[in-house]
Parts: C-alpha cells; structure tokens; sequence
C-alpha cells in the first residue's frame, strides 16, 4: 500500500491560515502557519489550492501520494500531474513519481485579471524590475495591474530575527509605496517542513502563498530567476520558466516575468524607480546594519551587472566594487560560470570596457581552465569522505 499525505488548510480569524499534514504510515509532519499582516492583507480564498501546491515537494521527496482535504481546482491538479513528472525525471535521486488529488475538484473560475496581481517582492533586483515592468506597462500583452505585494518573513530571513526582516520590510516598504502597489507581510514557518532543500524547492511555498491571495488577486507574479537563453544551463532549479506556469491554472495563472531580460537588463529599469536603486536588497550577511555587505560574491555580481549596464552604484552596499573583489569570483560549477558569462556579454552589448570588466574577463578565464581551488566547504567535504573510507574497522565479535 502506498504512502499518503493528506493536507488539510485550515482559516482563523486575523488573516492565519494552518496547513495541516498527516501521513497514513508515520506520525503526522508539524503544521505550519501562514500569516497575513498589514494594510492589504488579503481575505482567505474559496479553495483549497494552496493546500495542494504548498506540500508538492514534501510529498515527492517521501513517495507520499498528496490529498488535499478540501476543494481544488481540477486544472491545477492536471498542471500538478505534469509537474511532478518534470522533477522526477530532473531529480530521480530525490524525489520519487506520487499522485495528487482532492476531496472536491472544482472547475476553474474565470479570470479576474480586473482584481490585480499578487507579487513576491523581497527589494531584490528580480523582484524591483518586475515591478518596475509591470507598473509601467514596460512586460507588452503580458503587462498586469499589480494589486498586491507582499513581503514574506521566514523565507530567506528567519523568523528567529524579526528585527531583521523590520529593517527589510522597511525598505521594501518604501519601494512599494513610491511604485503606488498596496502591501502585506506574511510570516511563515513553513520553510524546515515544506521546503527542505531550499534551492530545489522554495517555489512551492512561493507559488502556494500567491494562491493564498487569491481572495485579493486575480493571479500571481514571480520575479524570473533566469532568463530563457540560460534556462538549460539553470535547470533543475526551483523556480524556472519551464515548469512554474503548471503551478496555476487559466483562472488563477502563476505567471513568471522577464524571462526575456539578462540581469543587466533589469538593473536599468531600476532608474525608473528610485527607492528601488536606494533599498535594493541583495545578500543577508549583514543583519545588523540592514544593507547589503558589498563584499560577498552575490553582492560583487550584483554591483558588476549594475555597473555594465550604467546604473550609478546604490548605496545599499556597504562597500563599492573593486577589481581585487572581482578577480576572487571564482565559480566552480558550470551555472555560476554561465552567470558571469553573461555579465561579460552585457559589458559587451553596452560597450562598457574597463579594469572591472578585464578583471571580470580573468575570472572566468581562470574558472574556464580550472585554476579555482577548492572552497573550504569542499575541502571539509572531502576530508569527511576519506575519514570515512579509510578509518579503522571496530573489531569483530
């Protein structure tokens, strides 16, 4: 007999939402909670489709078929279907081929494209040129009205640190409030249950929490992460323009923007938008002052694309580019190579040729050759490998 997960949504007063999730051969998985905070917090929605996206991961990477206790939407549970086998055949040694139905299938509702979009907005450079696309009608036929944003607090910032996501909330806050987008905070503490593997799965939880709003929103907007030139080179990855749209339906579409935009693009539209430039949020190593470190190799690759695509620096970094910062990018795998790759493209395409840009060149040429040591977690790794192999046998009784 099969594994089962069955999920239950459960709606309190005060904008809280419970996902409880009970498995047919162990002991129930702790019930996570999802609340809504704030000027534009959106009522709960007429179905249980949440219910059925939010847990998609955890029920794979168990073999658990997923049923939702509740009604859904009968297009989301075939988008479901199609979506699990991409991953399966993406990630067999993680998650296993499982079934997803419901106590009710509903028919999906027409489209309430007149309610606005729901948009994840973290102040990030993704998110803030979504925004910026979508207010200014910059995305063609594909440009949406943006009723909603929402920031949402223990995804990336734990819930162990509210006066981190305060600061964070504060400046995504004011970019939101200049763009004329209402707001709300969701605080979660789905992520250790939901989303184990935070890389391969976050777009779970992301895509169940713009469900949640459809009570408000017509449909839901994800910052892409990647482009569709670099989309083989990305894969798997959780959120991606191949397999994010099965995760909605035609009534409540899960729509993922830019993917027609490198990131240098997206660092232009920040002009339009000045508290976006201000408050752009970009790495979490610096909790304490609530701006980026300007150091790490997230923030040197942000600063790089700005500074190719002519963008002013942003006085969110604590500490501006250098060619000593550039020259220790030093990717091992072939994707991070890809990222830098296509900042030396984009200095290309808007005729920019400097000591960042050379610097940037030599990264990658070094990266390309093989001369990148190893980083310490990998040096750690494979001494925990050999200790392993080649440690003593306990002797036999």
């Amino acid at each position: 007999m099969r594994a089962r997960l069955t999920a239950r949504l459960e709606h309190q007063p005060g904008g809280t939402a419970t996902l409880a999730l009970h498995r047919s051969s162990a002991r129930p998985l702790p019930a996570v909670f999802f609340r809504f905070d704030g000027p534009a917090a959106p009522p709960p929605p007429d179905r249980a489709d949440a219910a059925a996206v939010l847990p998609i991961f955890a029920a794979m990477r168990r073999g658990a078929d997923l049923h939702v206790d509740g009604a859904v939407s009968a297009p989301l549970l075939d988008g479901l279907e199609r979506f699990v086998e991409a991953w399966v055949d993406w990630r067999p040694d993680l998650y296993r081929p499982i079934q997803v139905t419901a106590a009710e299938e509903l028919p999906d509702p027409p489209g309430t494209a007149a309610k606005g979009a729901a948009l994840l907005f973290s102040g990030g450079l993704d998110s803030a040129a979504t925004l910026i696309r979508h207010r200014d009608g910059l995305a063609g036929r594909a440009s949406r009205k943006l009723g909603l944003g929402i920031m949402a607090h223990g995804f990336e910032v734990p819930l162990s640190d509210p006066a981190w996501f305060e600061r964070s909330r504060a400046s995504a806050a004011a970019t939101l409030d200049q763009a004329g987008v209402p707001w709300c905070t969701l605080t979660t503490d789905a992520r250790p249950t939901l989303a184990a593997d935070w890389e391969m799965e976050f777009v779970a939880l992301c895509a169940g929490v713009l469900h949640l709003s459809r009570g408000q929103a017509g449909s839901g907007l994800l910052a892409s992460d990647d482009n569709w030139a670099r989309l083989t080179t990305a894969l798997p990855w959780s959120s991606n323009l191949a397999t994010n749209p099965l995760l909605g339906t035609q009534g409540f579409p899960i729509e993922t923007d830019a993917g027609g935009l490198t990131r240098a693009d997206r660092a232009r539209l920040l002009m339009r938008l000045p508290a976006a430039h201000a408050n752009l949020r970009v790495c979490y190593l610096s909790p304490a002052s609530g701006i980026n470190c300007g150091r790490c190799g997230k923030c040197v690759r942000r600063m790089l694309q700005l500074h190719v695509a002519g963008v002013p620096p942003s006085p969110a970094f604590a500490h501006g580019l250098t060619v000593g910062g550039v020259l220790r990018l030093a990717p091992r795998r072939g994707h991070q190579r890809a990222t830098l790759q296509e900042i030396v493209d984009d200095a290309r395409r808007f005729g920019q040729s400097d000591r960042f840009v050379w610097a940037l060149k030599a990264a990658v040429l070094r990266s390309r050759l093989g001369l990148v040591p190893p980083s310490r977690a990998e040096v750690t790794a494979w001494l925990r490998r050999q200790y392993r192999r080649w440690r003593p046998k306990p002797p036999a009784e």
